[in-house]
């Protein structure tokens, strides 16, 4: 988790800072570290590249989450889903240098947009079980549509959504994402 809340912060920084560029995230910010140009590109180049993926791909192709896709939907839906069927769209995972994946996933019956923190599934008797990831921590980092969407950047904290990064959100997991539908459930334990 530490990673995610690092690049989270990385980018209210960036946000911040003024540019000529007309979307800040692909700017970079000059530092003077000192009055060597050649160290000062240096540090342009890694804020930079810090924020842009080094490798991107089909979530079906991870060896952690490919595994658990459908069982984690289905407690997912089993948990928290109103609807009989469920339409899951699934974005590519983007790794970082950090090597710490980034997964969205946007429920379209349940007007959701959520993120697929790995490792932090646990079952009943507190054991690690990668199948319930999408429900251990509900709701944290799970957002409503419809209530939990803010206007400006980053407002109330770090921890919000804009209206405008939802929506460009759930275009990525649409056009180059997954598609999962499942059907409603009631799991036995």
């Amino acid at each position: 988790m530490v990673g995610k809340v690092y690049f989270v912060l990385v980018l209210a920084v960036i946000s911040s800072c003024k540019s000529s560029s007309p979307n800040p995230v692909d700017s970079t910010v000059p530092v003077k570290l000192q009055d060597s140009p050649r160290q000062q590109n240096a540090a342009q180049v890694l804020v930079s590249d810090s924020l842009k993926p080094t490798r991107s791909y089909s979530i079906k192709q991870h060896p952690y989450y490919a595994p658990h896709i459908i069982g984690s939907l289905s407690n997912l839906v089993a948990q928290h889903g109103k609807s009989k069927r469920n339409h899951f769209y699934i974005s590519k995972v983007k790794e970082y240098s950090s090597g710490y994946p980034d997964v969205w996933i946007y429920w379209k019956e349940s007007r959701i947009l959520m993120t697929w923190d790995p490792n932090t599934g646990s079952n009943k008797k507190g054991e690690y079980a990668p199948e319930f990831d999408l429900v251990s921590l509900w709701p944290r980092h799970v957002y409503r549509l419809d209530k939990d969407l803010v206007n400006g950047p980053y407002a109330d904290g770090n921890d919000r959504l804009t209206r405008r990064a939802a929506t460009e959100i759930i275009r990525d997991c649409k056009l180059q994402g997954d598609l999962f539908v499942t059907n409603h459930v009631r799991l036995t334990q």
